[in-house]
């Protein structure tokens, strides 16, 4: 039986998300960054992102606090 999504990234990212219901990714200690994605939203294998914002660098580090 798979493991439930909150408990892999926890015990397998190291990544614990957030909140179980509503987030969507989480951030490992060392900077990496993890999300999730549904099956209809992967062609040929990969995952395409988007933003409808833009995050100036020097503000990135506000996102881990």
């Amino acid at each position: 039986m798979p493991r439930p999504i909150t408990e892999h990234f926890a015990k397998v990212l190291k990544a614990p998300l957030c909140n179980r219901m509503w987030s969507w990714g989480a951030v490992r200690a060392d900077g990496a960054i993890f999300l999730r994605c549904w099956d209809d939203e992967i062609k040929k294998g990969v995952a395409l992102l988007g933003s409808s914002c833009e995050i100036p660098p020097q503000d990135l580090s506000l996102l881990r606090e």
